[in-house]
């Protein structure tokens, strides 16, 4: 009789324990990547629980800053810390190799489609989610469905003409 008390608070402690140290990996507000943290420098709520994070990570000895966009129903993470290539907006604005971008979406098809553009330069497209189909750019690495995304993006916005960045 004993032994199957102990045997239940024990088991009680290490499903808390299991239960407390999984909600603290998943609701922290920075992440790890390899040896440095990653910190948001900008959240987009798009409503029904989906949202779209811009990362950077933190590297005292690196000339460049590096970003990051991440893709998230709920609490559930559906494309990791994908790579954003900046080249082609440090290439025509240095002043931002520095300095701080200023991201927002464009968006369309009632948010369904997303694509992440620094403020200064919006028709550059740096990444892409199209949350009816799952396809995410450049995560996916494909630029034939991303250029179709962009078709569709333009689509919904009338007059505006989009490039996927280099």
């Amino acid at each position: 009789m004993q032994r199957k008390k102990f045997f239940l608070r024990t088991l009680i402690k290490t499903i808390t324990l299991v239960s407390v140290v999984f909600l603290t990996i998943t609701t922290v507000d920075y992440y790890f990547s390899g040896n440095y943290e990653m910190y948001p420098v900008a959240v987009f709520d798009l409503g029904q629980k989906r949202s779209v994070f811009v990362l950077t990570e933190i590297i005292p000895t690196a000339p460049v800053q590096s970003y990051y966009y991440r893709v998230r129903i709920a609490s559930q993470i559906i494309v990791q810390n994908s790579h954003i290539n900046y080249g082609s907006i440090w290439i025509k604005r240095p002043d931002l190799i520095h300095g701080r971008p200023t991201f927002t979406l464009v968006t369309a098809n009632k948010n369904d489609l997303v694509a992440l553009v620094e403020k200064s330069e919006p028709r550059i497209v740096l990444a892409l989610h199209d949350f009816t189909s799952g396809e995410s750019w450049p995560r996916s690495g494909n630029s034939q469905k991303a250029k179709l995304l962009l078709k569709k993006l333009a689509e919904f916005n009338p007059g505006s003409e989009y490039v996927l960045a280099e």
